[in-house]
């Protein structure tokens, strides 16, 4: 749940402002930022990915995704940006390709990168030249499903989808609603070869960071700095006549992306979107920086199989934390997880008495 939400959440259940301040950590446990190895390092260095993730199968992210523990608590960029009901709506295909509201790729999310005079002419540079690439890409695009690798299933063959189903076990000790069900779609969810050589000059983290979410406001657009795990190799410099020192940025772009471009079609945001997209660029302008639930605006990272029905059963979940910090004096850490798996369990056991007297009801009789 967003941090802004719960902080609402809180003003309205709880008189107390430490008990709030309690119950809202609860859901508050340690951010995982993307993945944001590709934009973070001047060189192509050859970091292994994560053991545990490997081992598991799993992207690095979708490894910490997989412990219900972080991935139903889990707090990315969303802020209060999102309503339950606007991220129940962003399950379902997208019918007609527009420029979307906020950027798919979010490298970044404490602060907004900052470039000296020689790194924006770099950027825009880029900027310029991934323009007039899709502005003339009628050819080169391919429908979004196209571009995808066997592991991103996006469901419903109707529109095109900005995320796939989650492909992972659910977590069956955490409530039904909370199960993360979808993640959004990104750059490594597109087949490798479907990427266009476009930037042959170095852009700095910072600047690759603003390069890449200039790509991704448009549907199926996507920035690759080649470093890392996809960095080139030594022949495919050679091919590119690429300087030992030049980390390229390769792009591809979709036919929904182009139709976007070439349509004018805009993605209109509603007003509680507009105000808090409003109140990040003036923290920005005006140098405060982010706080706890105010980050980059842009689209959640996980969703969850009912999100309407989560946020009503965080009221009853920070009343019971509130209840058991009355009757304990423990510490914070251990308190915290400890009472979330209490909660759950009761929960699920609860629910499942529910479900086994309304069948038994329901059971047709002798």
């Amino acid at each position: 749940m967003p941090p802004e939400r719960i902080k609402e959440l809180m003003e309205e259940e709880f008189e107390d402002p430490i008990i709030a301040s309690i119950a809202a950590k609860l859901v508050n446990v340690p951010e995982y930022d993307s993945d944001d190895s590709q934009w973070d390092t001047d060189s192509d260095g050859s970091e292994e990915d994560d053991p545990v993730a490997a081992e598991a199968g799993l992207e690095k992210d979708d490894a910490v995704a997989a412990d219900g523990a972080h991935a139903n608590a889990y707090q990315d960029v969303v802020g209060c940006m999102w309503t339950p009901e606007e991220l129940e709506d962003l399950k379902k295909p997208i019918l007609v390709p527009s420029k979307l509201l906020a950027p798919t790729q979010f490298p970044f999310s404490k602060k907004e990168p900052s470039l000296n005079k020689k790194d924006g002419a770099a950027l825009q540079k880029a900027k310029d030249m991934f323009d007039q690439y899709l502005a003339n890409a009628e050819n080169a695009a391919r429908p979004l499903v196209q571009l995808l690798n066997n592991k991103a299933a996006v469901g419903d063959s109707e529109g095109f989808s900005l995320y796939k189903t989650w492909g992972y076990a659910e977590d069956l000790t955490v409530p039904e609603c909370e199960r993360t069900s979808h993640r959004i779609l990104s750059e490594f969810d597109i087949i490798q070869g479907a990427y266009h050589p476009l930037i042959d000059f170095n852009l700095t983290p910072d600047a690759g960071r603003l390069f890449a979410k200039h790509v991704s406001v448009w549907p199926g657009c996507f920035a690759m700095r080649r470093v890392k795990n996809v960095r080139l190799t030594d022949g495919e410099k050679a091919a590119r006549r690429l300087p030992d020192k030049i980390l390229a940025t390769d792009v591809v772009v979709s036919q929904e992306g182009y139709i976007a471009y070439r349509s004018g079609n805009v993605i209109e945001p509603t007003s509680n979107q507009r105000a808090y997209m409003e109140s990040y660029s003036r923290r920005m302008k005006g140098g405060q920086g982010v706080h706890e639930g105010l980050t980059l605006p842009t689209y959640p990272k996980y969703l969850h199989k009912y999100e309407v029905e989560q946020e009503r059963l965080a009221k009853e979940k920070y009343s019971y934390v509130r209840t058991a910090k009355r009757k304990r004096d423990e510490s914070q850490d251990d308190f915290f997880a400890r009472t979330t798996a209490e909660f759950n369990k009761d929960y699920l056991a609860r629910r499942k008495a529910e479900l086994d007297a309304k069948t038994k009801n329901e059971a047709p009789t002798a």
